[in-house]
């Protein structure tokens, strides 16, 4: 048989949709899958709930993070399901609702908890029958995913799977790591690469990311890291913040190590790109806040992980899986943080050690695994576990 399947994500956040878009790569290069539809959940919800879940997320996280992490602990109680959120959710889906009965899917994963709330809610009342899996976008997972009627869990971890083997969702849990790119599965010559960029070859880099929120300080980091000793070159990514942007291009280098045209030929800035996959095979050491599927790129490119800034809730339990497996180094003063790039970079036995825990953490294929294990279990349950 060939099947039809929906995936549908949610911006609030960059991770849930990317996610997607990864999903939807492989699944339209599975021969077993005739029409594959990727949607975002919040184009069909009310205008309240789009607030909430984006423009909401965002304002609170950047002008009340301690007020988000309780919420985000008070709510994370697996034996008390908050079921009015839930029926808000319902509340507001209509749309949703009605895209989902009528595209008939055979199976529909959800990369945000709303879109899974709905699908297990029309599951619930038989108004559809499809398979629904639920793709895990962060290392741990919070209560807000957890639905009925819920055919498979996809996660990051085995710690995961392990806690939601302890409420009972073990037979229904896969470790398959969060979907990225297929590209990151793909070996990249380093040197090739190098010349691409304009990169010196035997120059450690140092790959800086602002964040889709701009949370992380980019123009001090860049600083301090640019007059660091040894040198290091560093890559800057500024998304779609085009005044961060010409910030940057226009950085004041002064210091030590950097008061010379040499500084600014250690520098390359970027805007919003789609080669990030290649500018993560260039680089040794991110310095980013830990989203989900930014650690899930940079496990499945080697790189080891600075983290800064991380979100309350999820990004700060990310920073744990990360700091708990020997992948990262954590950095909570600007003002330390090319200091402890430089010592970490020169010690080459702690270096080899972290990139060695990585390769163990990564899972470039997760995308393909979460794809064959879907078609594996719509041809029947004997297949349908990776």
């Amino acid at each position: 048989m060939i099947y039809r399947i929906i995936i549908l994500s949610a911006l609030a956040g960059a991770g849930h949709v990317k996610a997607g878009q990864s999903l939807l790569t492989a699944l339209r290069d599975n021969s077993r899958v005739k029409e594959v539809l990727h949607v975002d959940a919040l184009d069909y919800a009310t205008a309240t709930l789009r607030w909430l879940y984006a423009r909401g997320y965002v304002h609170c996280v950047r002008h009340a993070p301690t007020l988000f992490r309780k919420l985000y602990d008070v709510l994370d109680k697996p034996l008390e399901i908050d079921s009015s959120r839930v029926n808000l959710d319902l509340l507001q889906a209509n749309k949703l609702m009605r895209l989902v009965r009528d595209f008939s899917a055979d199976a529909i994963l959800a990369t945000h908890f709303f879109p899974a709330a709905v699908v297990s809610s029309l599951k619930k009342r038989q108004l559809i029958s499809s398979y629904l899996g639920v793709v895990v976008t962060d290392c741990d997972v919070h209560v807000t995913w957890l639905v009925a009627n819920c055919d498979q869990y996809y996660v990051a971890s085995e710690f995961t799977a392990q806690y939601l083997g302890c409420l009972g969702y073990g037979d229904l849990t896969s470790v398959t790591g969060i979907p990225v790119s297929p590209v990151y599965a793909v070996p990249k010559d380093r040197r090739q690469l190098q010349q691409k960029y304009n990169l010196h070859p035997d120059l450690p880099t140092v790959l800086v990311s602002s964040g889709a929120f701009c949370l992380v300080p980019i123009e001090h980091t860049i600083k301090e890291l640019l007059s660091a000793q040894p040198s290091l070159q560093v890559l800057a990514l500024c998304g779609k913040n085009q005044e961060l942007q010409r910030r940057i291009e226009r950085l004041e280098l002064t210091g030590a190590n950097s008061n010379s045209i040499d500084a600014y030929r250690r520098l390359h800035v970027f805007g919003y790109v789609d080669q990030m996959d290649e500018l993560m095979a260039c680089s040794d050491v991110i310095v980013s806040k830990p989203g989900g599927l930014t650690v899930s790129e940079a496990l499945a490119r080697g790189v080891i992980f600075a983290i800064v800034n991380p979100i309350p809730g999820q990004e700060e339990r990310n920073a744990d899986f990360l700091l708990e497996n020997g992948a990262a180094i954590r950095c909570n003063s600007e003002l330390s943080l090319a200091t402890r790039i430089v010592s970490l970079l020169a010690d080459q036995d702690r270096c080899a050690a972290m990139r060695q825990n990585i390769a163990r953490l990564a899972r470039p294929r997760a995308a393909q695994d979460i794809a064959n294990s879907v078609i594996g279990a719509l041809d029947g349950p004997n297949d349908s576990k990776i």
